[in-house]
C-alpha cells in the first residue's frame, strides 16, 4: 500500500497539522467489539466506531486480564463483548509470558516495534448495566458482593457472610471418607471464634462438650448401618 503524501494539495500545511494528520492515522488506543474468540487469550476485534465503511477493519489481539502475583481474574470472552484496545510503544510476546526467573528483568529485543495493527492488546471493559450483566463482583465501602444468575454471596464491612443460592452447597475435602470429613467439620466448629479476639471469644469448654456429644451420637448414628460399632 502506497504511503499517503501528507503535503499533497496543501502548500500552507504546517508542521502542527502534519503531526495531527499522522496521529489520526496512528493506532495508539481504540475501542472495539469482539468478533471471534480464536483461542485462549486471542480474539479478533472489529473497530467499534469509524467515519466511513471503508475505515472499518478487524484485527487479531492479545486478550489481557487483570493479573498479578497476588490475584488473577480470568474472564472468558464472548462474541459481542466490548474491549479497549491499546498499542504499546514497543511490543514483544514475552510481555505476556515472562520466562521463570526473569520476572523483574526488562525485555530487550532489537526487533521490537509498536503502534501497529499487529500489536493490539484487548482489555475487556464496558459500562455496568444491572439488567444485562449477570455475573458481577461488586466492592462498595468495604463490602463485597459476588453474584451470578443463581447465587449471591455477600460479605459486609463487618465480616458477616450471607449466601443465597438456588443450587446445592458442596464442601470438598482431600478425604474420601464422609465420617472423617464431618469429624473435621465438628473440629472446626469447636475452634470457631465468634467475636472479639481469639483469646477472649473462643468457643467455651461447655459448648465444645456439647459439640463433642453431638458428634459422637447424632453424626455417627447417621453414618452407621444400625449397629453400635460407631458409638464406642
Amino acid at each position: 500500500m502506497e504511503e499517503p503524501n501528507l503535503l499533497a494539495g496543501s502548500e500552507s500545511l504546517t508542521l502542527l497539522t502534519a503531526v495531527e494528520s499522522i496521529m489520526k492515522r496512528s493506532c495508539v488506543i481504540d475501542f472495539g467489539i469482539v468478533q471471534k474468540v480464536r483461542a485462549s487469550g486471542v480474539v479478533d476485534v472489529a473497530v467499534a466506531v469509524a467515519d466511513t465503511p471503508q475505515n472499518m477493519f478487524v484485527m487479531t489481539c492479545v486478550l489481557a486480564n487483570i493479573a498479578s502475583a497476588s490475584l488473577t481474574i480470568d474472564i472468558k470472552p464472548n462474541e459481542g463483548d466490548r474491549v479497549l484496545v491499546v498499542y504499546p510503544r514497543m511490543y514483544d510476546e514475552d510481555m505476556f509470558d515472562i520466562p521463570a526467573g526473569k520476572e523483574k528483568t526488562p525485555i530487550v529485543n532489537e526487533h521490537a516495534n509498536g503502534y501497529n495493527l499487529m500489536c493490539g492488546i484487548a482489555i475487556l471493559i464496558n459500562q455496568y448495566r444491572r439488567n444485562k450483566h449477570k455475573n458481577v463482583i461488586k466492592v462498595d465501602n468495604g463490602a463485597i458482593t459476588v453474584e451470578s444468575a443463581k447465587t449471591k454471596i455477600e460479605i459486609d464491612k463487618d465480616g458477616n457472610v450471607s449466601i443465597d443460592t438456588e443450587g446445592k452447597y458442596t464442601i470438598k475435602n482431600d478425604s474420601t471418607d464422609l465420617l472423617s470429613v464431618i469429624e473435621g467439620l465438628a473440629t472446626e466448629v469447636k475452634n470457631l471464634v465468634t467475636e472479639g479476639s481469639q483469646t477472649t471469644q473462643q468457643t467455651s469448654e461447655a459448648s465444645k462438650a456439647k459439640i463433642e456429644l453431638w458428634e459422637q451420637t447424632k453424626l455417627k448414628m447417621l453414618l452407621s448401618d444400625g449397629s453400635s460399632e460407631l458409638d464406642d
